[in-house]
Formats: structure tokens, sequence, C-alpha cells
């Protein structure tokens, strides 16, 4: 089970301590896969990702599980427990159009407009909230 620093916090507050991990940089990526600087290898840490674990896993779709994972328990959970959302499949609409939009502008009325397409009524007021 995964917590976030903060959570750990609270019941030890006595003796805590901060490890900070990173994903692999592009040149750690290189280094690691004993690869070339490519476009090929690019597409490669792009598309594979660079998230800390992800690289035990040899198999696409072990590794595309494993970051589904980690997305579903440090965000999702994590959000959804403590801001209490009721309505994930809103939720999950809006994240999924961000993740896909991540360096889009976004304005509500694009976003209302994407949860309509998938039949969840909004408009740019309501997601404004």
């Amino acid at each position: 089970m995964l917590f976030l620093l903060s959570d750990l916090a609270t019941p030890f507050t006595v003796r805590t301590f901060e490890i900070e991990v990173f994903p692999f940089s592009y040149k750690e990526f290189l280094e690691y896969y004993e690869l070339d600087n490519t476009s090929d290898s690019f597409d490669k840490y792009v598309l594979e990702g660079e998230l800390s674990g992800s690289y035990l896993y040899k198999n696409m779709e072990n590794k595309y599980t494993y970051i589904d994972n980690v997305y579903k328990t440090l965000i999702v959970r994590d959000i959804v427990e403590r801001n209490k959302i009721k309505n994930l499949p809103l939720m999950d609409s809006i994240s999924d159009f961000l993740m896909d939009n991540i360096s889009n502008l976004t304005t509500y009325r694009t976003i209302a407009n994407t949860l309509n397409s998938n039949k969840i009524e909004a408009n740019d007021k309501t997601v404004g909230l």
C-alpha cells in the first residue's frame, strides 16, 4: 500500500523522514538501458515512461499496468478520499481529458463539451465551481 508523506506524518509525528524519489531524466534513462541518444530512444522514453519502478518491467503491458496502478493509488484514491468525491465517472472523465490535453490551453467550456460528449451533463459554470 502506498502512502503520501503527509499521510505518514500524522501517526508517526515523532520520527519522520523524507525520501525524495524522482523520475528518470532522459540522460539516466539512456544510461540505464544502454541506449544511444536517437529519436527512437526518445520515443521509447516518452512512451514507456520514466516513472520509478516501471523500468523493472520488460513487458509493455506490465509496465503500463504498473504506471496505471501508481496513478490510481496516488492520484485518484488520495484525491477521492481527501475531497470526499462521490461522482467518480465525472472525475475520471475530467482527469482523462486533462491528461490528454496536458500541454494545451484548457477552458471550462472545452471541459464541459468533452463531458457532454461522454453523456455527462455539464456546462462551463458547473465545471468552474
